[in-house]
């Protein structure tokens, strides 16, 4: 693995723009002789870093290295690339609340002003967040395809790094051989508004799903009628995790009501790993037991650590709020169950 650092300027409008690294790994091929176009790997987020995944990543393209270089980055404003565009403000504030039993609005409420904090923070520290931007990041990675030689090369993406890799396609055509892009997030969609809406069928299908499937059906009736009545108790007596902070010793305890259990099953429709163990998990909190809720919730929650919170309002700021409106996101929020519809509706403020 080789390691480096590339500069390229905060903002490209500016002709005396600061400059700023983009941090980069280039994982060799096996073969003695690789192929011209490696693969470059697209995190998502906006604001998860690629770096401190290499092993998920070297682990998961092994075959691809038979043939091609892996090419992982941390994009602007995230991981080892500097800035880092981080916020401790809001990683703190998620602990203290989230042994808290508080609303909704409450929780949002913190959120503002610890992300405030943040903002305050970072431009006093010298960063033009509206740099900060998914046309910024293509640029950086057509700037990294001449720095390092390649005339051309394949991009993969998964979730917002199949938007940044869209946005390559569209700005930046002649470097790009090949492109594959898993769970697209194209730049046309209103993500505020369409987000429960999309949760929703995803927990229908589920159910759905589970009902057709003879085993299932037998192991599990009627899933989605157990699911909310654990729901339903949860509202009304919450469980008390403990789970490990990310990086220390530390132990801290997060309060599961029926709000944060959907938004926990949400989290887990996302690994295809974890989906078929779900309706035997859903039945074993209806009897009380926690043994496999406890594992799963806390292997799939997204710990701020993990997300450079910076980043991610920066893009969702200039790309996705301007565009969406309160208006919109409770009409098609209208629609969505109202067993659902908080644990899983944003906001673009």
């Amino acid at each position: 693995i080789e390691c480096g650092n590339l500069f390229v300027p905060e903002d490209r409008s500016q002709p005396n723009s600061r400059m700023i690294q983009i941090h980069i790994a280039v994982v060799k091929s096996k073969s003695e002789q690789p192929a011209p176009d490696p693969i470059v790997i697209l995190q998502g987020g906006p604001g998860a870093g690629a770096l401190d995944a290499m092993g998920f990543w070297i682990d998961i393209f092994d075959s691809v290295r038979s043939e091609r270089d892996l090419i992982v980055f941390d994009q602007r404003g995230v991981g080892y690339s500097q800035p880092a565009l981080n916020c401790p403000e809001m990683d703190e504030q998620f602990y203290q609340y989230l042994a808290q039993d508080i609303s909704l609005e409450e929780e949002l409420a913190l959120d503002t002003r610890a992300a405030l904090a943040c903002q305050k923070r970072l431009v006093e520290e010298g960063v033009n967040l509206a740099a900060y931007t998914s046309a910024a990041s293509a640029a950086d990675i057509e700037d990294l395809r001449v720095a390092l030689g390649y005339e051309q090369w394949n991009l993969y993406g998964n979730s917002y790094g199949t938007r940044l890799a869209l946005t390559a396609m569209r700005d930046f055509t002649q470097g790009i051989r090949s492109v594959f892009i898993d769970a697209v997030y194209p730049p046309r969609v209103d993500i505020y508004a369409e987000f429960a809406t999309n949760g929703e069928r995803s927990s229908n299908t589920l159910f759905e799903h589970c009902a057709a499937d003879p085993k299932c059906a037998e192991a599990f009736p009627d899933l989605e009628t157990v699911f909310y009545e654990v729901v339903s108790r949860m509202d009304e007596a919450p469980v008390i995790l403990s789970i490990n902070r990310p990086g220390t010793s530390e132990t801290c305890e997060m309060m599961v009501d029926g709000r944060r259990l959907v938004a926990a099953i949400f989290n887990l429709l996302y690994s295809t790993a974890e989906i078929p163990k779900l309706p035997k998990m859903i039945y074993e909190m209806y009897d009380d037991h926690w043994d496999t809720a406890v594992v799963l919730i806390k292997q799939t929650m997204f710990f701020p650590e993990y997300f450079y919170e910076g980043m991610g309002n920066s893009v969702e700021c200039s790309e996705e709020a301007p565009f969406s409106s309160e208006q919109i996101i409770e009409m098609t929020n209208a629609a969505v169950d109202p067993r659902l519809r908080e644990a899983l509706a944003w906001s673009p403020t």
